[in-house]
């Protein structure tokens, strides 16, 4: 018995002398960028100044639409409800004008298009349209993070009109997640 706890220290007094081995620590930095959608425009207001019935033009100034966002996105438009003057409506196609009726249209270009580069999909609607490869002459589809894009804007006047006052359209930009198909 007196062998075995001689064995245990002198197994203690060993175990006891040898270093002891420390482990080194490292850090690890996380960073997250949480993804967010955002549009900006340049211009707020787009004068096309006096204009004759049954008259159209592009406008002189463009508006640059940027992606202030995170992620890829499309940009769409669209004439807001309360933006068209009491008793005025807004077409649907070029060629849709009438008695207090107008056509508003927008087309991406670097430099001003001419009238007659406009189709009907580069039409403004009261309901949001999506940039795509098509609408808006190519116009707020897969816009890259910080980028922008120049549209210019279409107006085609009615053929009569009840109030000929100056009247202002609100055309709203918005964006969406570019999603590949």
């Amino acid at each position: 018995m007196r062998k075995t706890s001689i064995l245990a220290m002198l197994v203690a007094l060993l175990i006891l002398s040898v270093p002891a081995w420390s482990a080194e620590t490292q850090n690890v930095t996380i960073t997250v960028t949480i993804e967010y959608l955002a549009v900006t425009i340049d211009e707020p207001t787009v004068p096309f100044d006096v204009m004759a019935l049954s008259d159209s033009k592009v406008a002189d100034t463009a508006v640059n639409v940027t992606n202030d966002g995170t992620v890829e996105e499309n940009f769409g438009l669209r004439i807001t409800d309360p933006s068209d003057p009491d008793g005025w409506t807004s077409g649907t196609t070029l060629a849709d004008v009438g008695a207090d009726k107008y056509v508003l249209g927008a087309r991406k270009a670097a430099e001003k298009p001419a009238v007659g580069d406009y189709v009907d999909t580069d039409v403004i609607q009261t309901d949001v349209t999506m940039g795509d490869d098509t609408n808006f002459g190519g116009f707020g589809y897969n816009v890259a993070s910080k980028a922008s894009e120049k549209i210019f804007f279409l107006m085609k006047t009615m053929t009569s009109v009840t109030d000929p006052s100056q009247h202002s359209i609100i055309v709203e930009v918005s964006c969406q997640k570019y999603v590949a198909p």
